[in-house]
C-alpha cells in the first residue's frame, strides 16, 4: 500500500495534476479577493484607459489629460512635460514605460466583451495563469515537482506578491510572463536538432515583447543573454544564431518606436516627434526611469534600505533578510558550477540568477527611488531561485562534504521556516481582512513604498462610479492640484481634465471634481517616506479649500472618494 502511495505521487502525470491544482487555488484565491478589494487603482486607470481608447476609437492615447492648453499638438503638461494631444485631450503613446504588448491584450479583451470591471481585470488575470504555469515548467524541469510546491508555498504565504500587480493592468505581470516565456523558448532552441534558428528567433521575439511592455524587463532578461555566451562559448549554438536572438529582440521595439515615429509625422510633424522623443530620453535616462542621466552619490543608508527589500520574501528582521540575500547571491554561481554539465538545468540557473543579479544591481546602485514595484521582478525571479535552492540542498545532503552540505540544508531550512511563521495572517485558505489590516499597516510605517501600496475596496470604488454614471453625457471630469484619478475616467468612459482647463475649454453642465485615493484614502501617505498626520491632513486642507472655492455643491463623499458639482 505505502509502495503504491509513493509511486502515485512520483508519477510524472499525478504531479502535474497536482501542480495545476495548485496553480488554479493561487488563482481562486485571488480572484476572490479582487471581487471584494479590486477596485482598479489610478496607475491601472492610465493604462486600462488607453486600452479602451484602442478597443473603442482605434486610438493608442489616454482618458486623462495632463494639459491645459486644449490646442491639439505637442506642448507643455502641467508637470512640465512634452506630451502631444488630440483634440479631445487625450495623450498619444504615454505612458513612457509601457508599451503596446501590455495594452493590446486588454484592448483585444474590451473589443471583444465590451468594457466592464471583469474586463479590465481579464488580463492580468489570464498572463498571470499562463505565467504560473510557464514557472512551474521551469522549475519542474530545474527541481522536479517539489521546487514548484516549495515556489507554491511562497506565494501562498507572500499572497501580497501577486496581489496587487497580478491583477492590476500595470505592466508587471505581461512583462514577467513574456520574459518567462522567453526563457522556456531558449532552453527549447538550444535543445533543438533542427530549425534551431526558428526557436532562437521566437525566444528574442518573446523577449522583445517583454522589454516593449516595460523597458525594466532587460534586466530581468540579462541571464538570457549570459546563458547563450556560454553556450557560443561551449560551441553549442553559432554567432548567427545569436545575432537572430538579439535582432529578434531589438526589432520588436523598433517596430514599437517605429509606429510611434510614423503616427506623430503623420498626424503633425516630424519635430513634434523629435520632441516627444527627446522626452521620453529624459524620463529614461532620469528619475523616471533608469537613473544613469543622474547617477549621483546614494547613502549607505539609502542602499541598505533597498538592499533589505529582500524582506518582502523573508523574516522582517534585517539580519535574516540580509542572510536570505547573500543565499540568493552566493547560490546561483554554486549552483551553475555544480550544475555545469547538465546544460539545461545550468542555464534555467543562469537565466534566473543572473535575472536577478543584474536587475538587483540597477536597483540597488542606480533606481532613485525605494519602490517594490520597480524591483518586483527580481523577487519573484529571487523565489524560483530559493525554491530550487532549498530542494537541492536537501537532495545532496549525503553527498561530500556531508557535514556542510548538511548544515546548509538545516539553515536554508530555518532561513525559509521562520519567513513563513513570520507571515501568520497569510495562512489562511483566502485572503483575510486581518491580512489586509496588517498591509495598509506596513505600508504607513514603511520607509519606502511596498506592494500593495493601495487597496481600494470595490464597493467604495463603485459607489463613486454610480455617481458619475448619473450625470448627464455633457458632464465633464476634472482633478485639482494635479491629483488624478485615472481609475474613475476608463471605468465611467469619460476623460479626465486637470481643473485649470476648465476655463479655456466650452461652457457645459454637469461638470464635476473629482478628489480621489491619493489625497483622502486612509493609504494617502508621501512617497519616499511615511506621511505624518499633519503634513497628510495639511495637503488635504490645501487642496480642499481650492475645491471648496471652486466647487459650491458636493455630490458624493466617502472614505476613497469625493465628488463635488461645478455647477
Amino acid at each position: 500500500m505505502t509502495k503504491n502511495l509513493i509511486s502515485f505521487f512520483q508519477n510524472k502525470y499525478t504531479q502535474w495534476v497536482l501542480i495545476v491544482i495548485l496553480i488554479l487555488y493561487q488563482m481562486t484565491r485571488i480572484i476572490v479577493f479582487v471581487n471584494v478589494y479590486g477596485g482598479v487603482e489610478h496607475d491601472s486607470g492610465w493604462f486600462l484607459g488607453i486600452a479602451r481608447s484602442l478597443a473603442e476609437q482605434g486610438v493608442y492615447a489616454t482618458m486623462v489629460s495632463t494639459m491645459v492648453d486644449p490646442t491639439p499638438g505637442g506642448g507643455e503638461n502641467i508637470y512640465g512635460q512634452y506630451k502631444v494631444q488630440n483634440a479631445k485631450g487625450q495623450i498619444y503613446f504615454f505612458p513612457e514605460s509601457i508599451g503596446a504588448a501590455g495594452v493590446i491584450p486588454n484592448a483585444i479583451i474590451i473589443k471583444v466583451f465590451g468594457p466592464g470591471f471583469w474586463a479590465y481585470r481579464a488580463g492580468p488575470l489570464l498572463f498571470l495563469l499562463l505565467g504560473l504555469i510557464l514557472a512551474s515548467a521551469l522549475l519542474y524541469r530545474l527541481g522536479g515537482f517539489l521546487s514548484v510546491l516549495m515556489c507554491q508555498l511562497f506565494l501562498f504565504f507572500y499572497p501580497q506578491l501577486l496581489i496587487f500587480l497580478g491583477y492590476e493592468a500595470m505592466g508587471e505581470i505581461f512583462s514577467l510572463t513574456y520574459a518567462l516565456l522567453a526563457f522556456v523558448l531558449f532552453l527549447v532552441a538550444a535543445q533543438a536538432k533542427t530549425y534551431r534558428w526558428l526557436w532562437f528567433m521566437a525566444c528574442g521575439l518573446a523577449a522583445g515583447l517583454a522589454v516593449t511592455t516595460k523597458t525594466i524587463a532587460l534586466l530581468s532578461l540579462a541571464g538570457l543573454f549570459l546563458a547563450w555566451l556560454i553556450l557560443y562559448w561551449q560551441k553549442r549554438s553559432s554567432f548567427k544564431e545569436g545575432l537572430i536572438l538579439v535582432g529578434s529582440c531589438i526589432s520588436v521595439r523598433l517596430l514599437w518606436e517605429l509606429m510611434q515615429l510614423v503616427s506623430l509625422t503623420l498626424m503633425f510633424d516630424f519635430q513634434t516627434y523629435q520632441r516627444f522623443l527627446a522626452q521620453h530620453l529624459d524620463f529614461f535616462l532620469n528619475e523616471g526611469g533608469s537613473g544613469m542621466g543622474q547617477p549621483g552619490p546614494h547613502s549607505f543608508t539609502f542602499l541598505w534600505q533597498k538592499i533589505l527589500i529582500v524582506k518582502e520574501i523573508s523574516f522582517n528582521n534585517n539580519f535574516f533578510a540580509f542572510a536570505v540575500f547573500l543565499v540568493i547571491l552566493f547560490s546561483g554561481p554554486g549552483l551553475m558550477w555544480r550544475l555545469f554539465r547538465d546544460e539545461a538545468r545550468r542555464n534555467i540557473v543562469i537565466l534566473l540568477w543572473g535575472g536577478w543579479f543584474i536587475h538587483s544591481v540597477w536597483f540597488i546602485a542606480l533606481a532613485k527611488g525605494a519602490w517594490v514595484r520597480h524591483n518586483w521582478h527580481a523577487l519573484i525571479l529571487a523565489i524560483f531561485l530559493l525554491s530550487f535552492v532549498l530542494v537541492y540542498a536537501w537532495q545532496n545532503v549525503n553527498h561530500q562534504p556531508r557535514w556542510i552540505n548538511q548544515s546548509l540544508a538545516v539553515l536554508l531550512t530555518g532561513l525559509l521556516a521562520i519567513g513563513f511563521y513570520g507571515q501568520a495572517n497569510a495562512a489562511g485558505l483566502f485572503i483575510s481582512n486581518q491580512l489586509v489590516d496588517r498591509w495598509y499597516q506596513e505600508h504607513l510605517d514603511s520607509t519606502y513604498s511596498r506592494v500593495p501600496w493601495i487597496i481600494i475596496p470595490r464597493a467604495e470604488q463603485d459607489a463613486a462610479l454610480a455617481v458619475l454614471q448619473k450625470l448627464p453625457t455633457s458632464g465633464r471630469l476634472f482633478y485639482p492640484a494635479g491629483h488624478k484619478s485615472a481609475e474613475l475616467a476608463v471605468l465611467s468612459g469619460r476623460i479626465l481634465y486637470p481643473l485649470e482647463r476648465r476655463p479655456l475649454m466650452p461652457a457645459a453642465s454637469g461638470d464635476v471634481i473629482i478628489v480621489g485615493p491619493s489625497l483622502i484614502s486612509p493609504w494617502a501617505k508621501l512617497m519616499e517616506k511615511p506621511m505624518s498626520q499633519a503634513e497628510r491632513q495639511g495637503l488635504i486642507d490645501t487642496v480642499l479649500q481650492r475645491v471648496k472655492q471652486e466647487c459650491p455643491h458636493l455630490v458624493f463623499e466617502n472614505s476613497y472618494y469625493l465628488i463635488c458639482a461645478l455647477d
